[in-house]
């Protein structure tokens, strides 16, 4: 399995009469207000994944998204099964998930990092950075 999308999002949705998914806002780069402080609290956030399988990796999966600090700890971990479904004339099956993450909180300022695995073998990542100097990116 391969990865087509990994996108950090304000909302996301896939449109059901054609299957797209329409991404707004996506970012990578989370900067704290003037006067705020540590620990800040995100309110919501989506993470946008779309998969891709190989000819023989139809069936039941397991899913697992994990968002780790520089130092490996992880602030998150969340394991869902899905199901991929055999590929028709040759084109290859995909899975899209939509994770709605609210209330996360960030202690401090730094490089966080969603994992994606799927049967605990990691697939990509992307990185999340923190920071309290105020400017937009």
């Amino acid at each position: 399995m391969k990865p087509l999308i990994l996108s950090i999002a304000d909302h996301a949705y896939i449109d059901s009469a054609t299957g797209k998914i329409y991404i707004l806002g996506a970012f990578n780069r989370i900067s704290l207000l003037a006067g705020a402080n540590f620990p800040i609290r995100h309110r919501l956030m989506t993470l946008v994944i779309k998969l891709a399988s190989e000819l023989l990796e139809t069936g039941e999966h397991l899913l697992g998204v994990a968002l780790a600090d520089e130092d490996g700890n992880e602030l998150l971990r969340i394991n869902q099964p899905f199901e991929m479904r055999p590929s028709q004339g040759g084109i290859p099956s995909e899975f899209n998930v939509l994770l709605e993450i609210r209330d996360i909180i960030f202690h401090k300022a730094g490089e966080f990092q969603f994992r994606i695995e799927v049967d605990n073998e990691l697939l990509g990542d992307t990185v999340l950075v923190v920071t309290n100097n105020h400017q937009q990116g």
